[in-house]
């Protein structure tokens, strides 16, 4: 059979779409090599795969930068392109031994598309977000006070950006952001959503909709001793809003609902102040296992975790923190299977809970989606694409 190897970030949202994707190639009988990095090395290797750390690699300032809350424009693609460079001798020099049938990378793992098109090694993208084009970009909504908080952030990091794309122009194909953020034509990719949610796209059987990663039949409501029962998570990366959660708790305190808030490992819950009796708060919940006992879920709008809810069959209320979240937010209202909460004041937080919660369109609507997503296939039709890929060349 096939030798695959892996490059991923040091994102949940990123490698927890991949790893039953593994597990299903590994009992189709492939060999896969995963590069990534050791907060997820005992995930990766619980599937079987030979995991190869990447940690030393990562420039760890730019790393902490990009984890703010507000990070500059620029802090994550120099931290890319940094990473890229550091990491070149050796993932080259290994990837010429391995000799590898494919190389799977994230859309934002820059460097396992580059040394694959350097090396002339078949690749495909892994793309847990919206796959972006032109069209698209020009339709993320950026306001005046984004503009006015974070450009004046970056002017320092733009020598830094400059110096890191001319040395990685010299030996690779990529000359602008663009080839960082936006899909090449012919590319390969497989996504974990919907061709539903994805938007300005046009239809190509370079693109494998699978849906999302999660095992059907364990999804079975739980009784609860509450008559609702509500999720709310920003995320595993800008979730330290102290005010958002503190609003949560005076809009839902009285309502007659069990709230699970998870607030991210960097959040002290102490800070919080008190906790009202219907809630449940934690730095980290199993949000798998969660969805499964839910009714509504309020979250930040990443790309996984609404996957995960609508294959659910949860409507959403989302409150995105960065601007392609509100990509997401948009497409999600639009389609009808949850609310975009733009400003999120006690009374719109409540107010949304209601509309969501009474309003039985949006619960309706989510389980078109949950029963598109059940459709695709999951990690089997993913498997399935990949092979072809690699038969095919």
């Amino acid at each position: 059979m096939s030798k695959i190897v892996f490059f991923n970030l040091p994102g949940h949202g990123h490698v927890n779409p991949t790893i039953k994707l593994v597990r299903e190639l590994i009992k189709n009988g492939h060999d896969i090599i995963y590069y990534c990095f050791d907060e997820f090395k005992n995930k990766i290797e619980a599937t079987g795969a030979k995991y190869v750390s990447c940690d030393k690699y990562l420039p760890k300032k730019l790393f902490k930068k990009a984890m703010d809350v507000n990070p500059h424009i620029l802090v994550i693609p120099n931290m890319i392109m940094k990473t890229t460079l550091n990491m070149q001798s050796k993932c080259l020099h290994e990837l010429k031994k391995i000799k590898p049938d494919c190389i799977i990378y994230d859309s934002l793992a820059l460097w396992g598309r580059l040394y694959a098109e350097k090396l002339g090694i078949l690749h495909i993208s892994s793309t847990t977000t919206f796959i972006f084009n032109k069209s698209m970009t020009k339709r993320i909504p950026i306001s005046i006070k984004y503009l006015r908080d974070v450009v004046p952030q970056s002017i320092p990091s733009l020598p830094t950006y400059l110096k890191l794309k001319n040395q990685l122009s010299k030996n690779y194909n990529y000359n602008s952001l663009n080839d960082m953020i936006l899909a090449k034509e012919d590319e390969k990719i497989i996504t974990y959503t919907s061709e539903l949610l994805q938007t300005y796209i046009t239809p190509s059987p370079n693109i494998k909709f699978v849906g999302t990663m999660i095992d059907w039949p364990d999804i079975v409501k739980q009784k609860n001793r509450f008559p609702k029962k509500i999720y709310i998570s920003l995320g595993t990366v800008n979730n330290q809003n102290i005010i958002f959660y503190k609003n949560c708790f005076k809009a839902l305190q009285n309502y007659n609902a069990q709230i699970i808030m998870s607030v991210g490992k960097s959040t002290d819950i102490n800070s919080l102040g008190q906790i009202p009796s219907n809630f449940t708060v934690k730095n980290f919940v199993d949000q798998v296992e969660v969805l499964k006992t839910i009714d509504i879920f309020l979250t930040h709008g990443g790309m996984n975790s609404v996957n995960e809810a609508l294959a659910h069959g949860l409507p959403l209320i989302v409150h995105p923190q960065q601007p392609e979240q509100t990509l997401v937010a948009t497409q999600v209202e639009n389609f009808g299977a949850g609310i975009h909460l733009k400003e999120p004041s006690i009374n719109n937080i409540l107010a949304s809970v209601n509309q969501v919660l009474i309003n039985k369109k949006y619960a309706i609507r989510a389980a078109l989606i949950a029963k598109e997503f059940r459709a695709l296939g999951g990690s089997k039709s993913a498997v399935q694409f990949i092979e072809e890929v690699i038969n095919s060349n």
